[in-house]
């Protein structure tokens, strides 16, 4: 998977080499207007990269890159047989409470669950002490706990958010089931990566890539998930 803008110079060409090559292109990291970003689903990109995060933001005459994700019907690109059924793209999403405020998760979830996919952002510091380490081009990172800036600036530096912690806040969050927000880590995922057949599922021949969770109540109002065991390839790696 590649991320680029598609305003870019050469990005559309660029955009279309990848496809034809199998490699997934991203729109992201972009100042792109709605219809420079249309442009780049045309050329043959299926994802946004983290809705909200890094591209201009929703306005109400110029809705950018979220106007991918609640396009109009006479919009849509329903002639793209590797998109979701109803023609918008895969959008992945930080659910941590830092990248994001609850309200836009919510926004982007009731815009398009089938094409919304979980991420964390995370980085090598996830489970590690706070404090300050070295990154790139010379620069640190400050960690406290979940949040990560660059050291002297208010700018967000990755996360150290676990997944799980992003699946409980989008369940939370949404008001949407267990089996729904389970599917933007499993099966949302692995259709973008046309890997439905053996990943994201429990059926018959797929790879027995198994995460065993239980349902634990936190109020009278919420619950939330953990994890009991982690599988892969039919071998047990973690019991709780």
């Amino acid at each position: 998977m590649v991320t680029l803008a598609p305003e870019r110079v050469g990005a559309l060409d660029s955009i279309r080499e990848l496809a034809d090559s199998g490699i997934i292109a991203s729109i992201g990291h972009t100042a792109a207007t709605y219809e420079e970003a249309a442009l780049g689903i045309k050329a043959g990109s299926k994802m946004v990269t983290h809705l909200f995060n890094a591209m201009n933001q929703l306005h109400h005459r110029e809705p950018g890159i979220f106007g991918l994700i609640a396009s109009p019907s006479d919009r849509t690109f329903r002639d793209r047989g590797d998109l979701p059924d109803d023609g918008r793209p895969y959008f992945g999403l930080i659910a941590d409470g830092i990248h994001l405020h609850p309200a836009s998760v919510r926004l982007a979830w009731e815009a398009h669950p089938k094409g919304l996919i979980l991420i964390t952002d995370a980085v090598m510091l996830m489970g590690c002490e706070d404090g300050v380490y070295d990154w790139t081009n010379g620069q640190k990172i400050v960690k406290k706990g979940s949040l990560l800036k660059l050291e002297g600036l208010d700018t967000i530096a990755g996360s150290a958010t676990p997944i799980l912690d992003c699946l409980n806040n989008l369940m939370r969050w949404t008001g949407a089931s267990i089996h729904q927000v389970i599917q933007t880590v499993t099966t949302n995922p692995a259709a973008l990566l046309d890997l439905e057949h053996t990943k994201g599922t429990l059926a018959a021949n797929s790879d027995a890539d198994i995460v065993i969770m239980r349902v634990v109540p936190v109020n009278k109002e919420f619950t939330k998930l953990e994890i009991d065991e982690v599988w892969k390839f039919g071998h047990r790696l973690f019991k709780s």
